[in-house]
């Protein structure tokens, strides 16, 4: 590796033990380098030469696009891999988290016989390892482009591994890159993450970045790569067709590099959203509830197996605790916990008073509940300016997502499929299934139905995160329209689709009969999560 890569390497590292490995996140070193340009501490402490910057500025131009608005970034890549895969849209693999559960996550694996026809003529896909580390290098389009893939061996947990990675042992493993006839295969995701740099960088400006990162097949027959060389080893081996088997089935790092400068870092993993669906899965289903992920995540704070459990770090309970204070009201009394919730729509909605829709509850029992319903003319409106409410489907739920007050707040209603009951699709669920159906949020013209509730839950602490405190949690939630009229929204992009399309003004029905998952998000962070069965209690 020259110098630039070396310290934008040692720099990214840096940056990503300060954020904390306990959940996905994505960022670029050289947009986050380029953004303390300005700030004589930041090149002081870095030691750049005017080429070295001019060498970043060249990068962060090659296939980033980047829109600037007020104290907002928006930064997107989109990764295009030289050989096809097999993408399995119906079929999951499983995912083993920090905290030791199984997820279901959706995947990609390789096209074995193509596999076989680029290793006899030594092209590819390559590996290498050492004590720590399993790597696989993607070839992308464009020279020296390659995807990268670190895998921590089975002994070491992410946390442990990332503490362990340098520029050097990075530049060791590339060196030791050699064609294998590779069996991968790796979750299907797309990511996006939001840092704020003055607090990250300690730089005085406001400004905060949001990075985004999209991966696809190539349009077209794969090519022949390019010999560029990628820091192969100049010890010339045969290729071997024995396949080698890649399964990336735990948490693991990653980066896009543009010969060994690196792009684009970050990790694959689930923690706060898997943490409220197993609370979720403990409290059970029986009945309309809702709870806080973050408040019971610091409850647990101050105990240590808790803290071990989910490899938190300092600045992370430092953005719970920023969260927590995120419009969650709390009040301490004797052993009560009682925290509250008002969600405030951006825009206005219709609230029918004198008249009712059907519900259809568990065991076929049906009710008839109060409701509100879109504004039409307003959703057309809102459409045609490509604004206003976003949904997405898979094989299990339809999701709304509901712009509210607040930048990056979303309320999103995940309802389940008709052949799938509650408990049956929140055994689906998932972390990366959420963040997918996020990745495909597009708008349209809704005109929804859904039910009008208010909720409140209590939970017990101590007997569902097994702490020795005796402490009960009360959760309320409630939600309101807008006091005046609509504002347009906040340009956030929250993981929409990297396809953009024109928007579609036919009508697209939601129609919210029957039992739901919600949830309250700040970005992808979740504050309140709950499910509603046809009961409204407050």
């Amino acid at each position: 590796m020259d110098s630039l890569s070396v310290i934008t390497m040692t720099f990214g590292l840096r940056l990503l033990q300060e954020l904390g490995v306990s959940c996905s996140l994505v960022f670029s070193p050289i947009i986050m380098l380029l953004a303390g340009n300005n700030h004589k501490n930041m090149r002081r402490k870095f030691h750049f030469t005017d080429r070295q910057m001019a060498r970043l500025l060249e990068s962060s131009k090659n296939g980033f696009m980047i829109n600037q608005e007020f104290n907002f970034i928006n930064t997107s890549y989109t990764a295009t891999w030289r050989y096809p895969y097999v993408n399995h849209h119906h079929h999951t693999m499983k995912f083993h988290t920090e905290n030791q559960k199984l997820e279901h996550v959706n995947y990609v694996s390789a096209n074995t016989t193509m596999s076989e026809e680029l290793v006899s003529n030594g092209l590819g896909f390559r590996t290498a390892q050492d004590d720590v580390f399993t790597i696989l290098k993607i070839p992308l389009f464009g020279r020296a482009l390659r995807f990268v893939i670190f895998l921590p061996n089975p002994e070491f947990t992410l946390n442990e591994s990332i503490k362990k990675l340098s520029s050097s042992r990075i530049q060791n493993l590339f060196n030791s890159l050699t064609v294998y006839n590779v069996h991968y295969k790796i979750p299907y995701f797309q990511m996006s993450s939001t840092i704020d740099s003055s607090t990250l960088l300690g730089l005085q400006t406001s400004k905060f970045h949001k990075f985004r990162f999209n991966w696809k097949r190539p349009s077209e027959t794969y090519l022949y790569e390019e010999n560029d060389g990628f820091n192969e080893s100049f010890i010339k081996r045969p290729p071997n067709r024995t396949p080698f088997y890649f399964t990336a089935n735990r948490p693991f790092f990653y980066a896009v590099f543009n010969d060994t400068l690196p792009i684009l870092m970050g990790v694959f993993t689930v923690t706060t959203i898997t943490f409220g669906l197993r609370v979720l899965q403990g409290l059970g289903f029986s009945g309309s509830l809702v709870f806080s992920p973050i408040l019971l995540l610091l409850a647990a704070n101050n105990q240590k197996s808790a803290l071990k459990k989910f490899n938190f770090s300092d600045r992370q309970m430092a953005r719970l605790v920023e969260n927590s204070q995120r419009g969650l009201e709390t009040e301490h009394d004797m052993n009560l916990i009682n925290s509250s919730y008002t969600a405030t729509w951006r825009y206005p909605y219709m609230k029918h008073h004198q008249h009712s829709m059907k519900f259809h509850a568990e065991h076929g029992k049906t009710k008839y509940l109060n409701y509100i319903s879109a504004n039409t003319t307003l959703s057309e409106e809102l459409v045609s300016n490509n604004l206003g409410f976003r949904v997405a489907q898979d094989d299990v739920f339809t999701i709304l997502k509901i712009p509210l007050f607040g930048i990056h707040l979303r309320f999103v209603i995940f309802l389940p499929n008709p052949d799938h009951t509650l408990e049956e699709s929140i055994k689906k669920l998932s972390a990366s299934r959420i963040l997918n159906l996020f990745n495909e949020l597009t708008v349209f013209n809704v005109h929804f139905k859904i039910p009008y509730f208010q909720m409140s839950s209590v939970v017990a602490t101590s007997n569902l995160l097994g702490l020795p405190t005796s402490k009960f949690h009360k959760f309320r939630f409630h939600w309101k329209r807008p006091s005046e009229d609509y504002l347009r929204e906040e340009n956030d992009s929250f993981n929409e689709s990297f396809i953009k399309r024109q928007p579609d003004r036919t009508p697209f029905y939601f129609t919210a009969n029957r039992p739901f998952f919600y949830a309250i998000f700040n970005n992808t962070l979740p504050l309140i999560m709950g499910i509603f069965t046809g009961t409204n209690s407050f």
